[in-house]
């Protein structure tokens, strides 16, 4: 079967797979966001957004501040046939600096310490790249790799039909649930504009405009009452 390989900030390629899904999502190194047959022959991947989780390096990581600045992505290039990965910048080409919670903070010191350990171990044979997430040789992992271990968790707590962009999904609407500014929660998934945010997660304000409108009724009522 031969597709189009389509990626963010990348140019489009052709190649030839086996006919199985299973084939596509090894091609993409995760899961397919959209298939479709233009003309009733070639398909085409959308490919997922991971790589700016692969992509990050230590120097962009403050553990004392608790800040991560994201302004690269480990992508697959494709090249007459050839294939290697390399960080690239952001869909946008703009950075964005995060504040991570307590709790994302000490996951990371962990990975910090356990990392240090692995170069140790791994001696002459480490590969230094300052990645943050890496293999126990110091190599970048690769979307397959981490389409595997996603499943496995999705899978233990009941949800094997999770894909990887919804982890985004439930950041954005337990964010804005929780109160967060629409403002706060645009800059933290790089979205262009606020506007934007809304328009994808508006049901979520919808929402919280009729539990607010709820509260007040119930505010009203115990005063009157009182």
């Amino acid at each position: 079967m031969r597709v189009v390989m389509v990626e963010v900030g990348r140019k489009a390629c052709e190649m030839e797979l086996e006919d199985s899904l299973a084939s596509m999502q090894r091609a993409v190194g995760g899961l397919i966001q959209a298939v479709y047959e233009p003309g009733g022959r070639d398909a085409a991947l959308i490919c997922n957004d991971e790589g700016e989780a692969l992509g990050l390096t230590w120097d962009c990581v403050d553990l004392d501040n608790g800040v991560i600045t994201v302004n690269k992505q480990l992508q697959l290039h494709q090249e007459k046939g050839l294939a290697a990965y390399e960080l690239v910048p952001t869909k946008n080409s703009r950075s964005r600096t995060l504040v991570a919670s307590p709790t994302v903070v000490a996951h990371l010191r962990h990975r910090k310490a356990e990392q240090a350990q692995q170069r140790l171990m791994a001696g002459c044979a480490w590969a230094d790249n300052d990645l943050v997430f890496t293999d126990a040789l110091g190599h970048h992992l690769t979307k397959p790799t981490v389409y595997r271990h996603y499943k496995k968790a999705v899978a233990a707590i009941g949800r094997p039909d999770a894909r990887y962009h919804d982890l985004r999904h439930s950041y954005a609407v337990a964010a804005i649930s929780s109160g967060i500014d629409i403002k706060t929660v645009q800059g933290n998934l790089g979205h262009a504009t606020a506007a934007f945010t809304l328009d994808v997660y508006g049901h979520v304000t919808d929402r919280m405009k009729r539990e607010s409108a709820d509260k007040m009724e119930d505010f009203i009522r115990r005063v009157s009452q009182g």
